[in-house]
């Protein structure tokens, strides 16, 4: 389980690093190595999901329905 903590301490340059990431991101310029990456990992997550749907008869256990 993840454990979420609402009160992350980060530098300054770690905040940066990341709105820069965050930026790429959303305008869609990746590299061809991360856009792979990224189609791969969704790919999984969707035979993983199908997955654990087929083996509870339709349901999803972690949501309850």
């Amino acid at each position: 389980m993840i454990h979420l903590d609402s009160n992350l301490r980060m530098t300054k340059s770690e905040v940066v690093e990341f709105r820069r990431n965050m930026s790429r991101l959303m305008r869609g310029d990746l590299t061809e190595a991360e856009r792979k990456s990224m189609s791969e990992k969704r790919k999984n997550m969707e035979r993983v999901t199908r997955m654990v749907l087929s083996k509870n008869g339709g349901k999803n256990p972690i949501l309850g329905y």
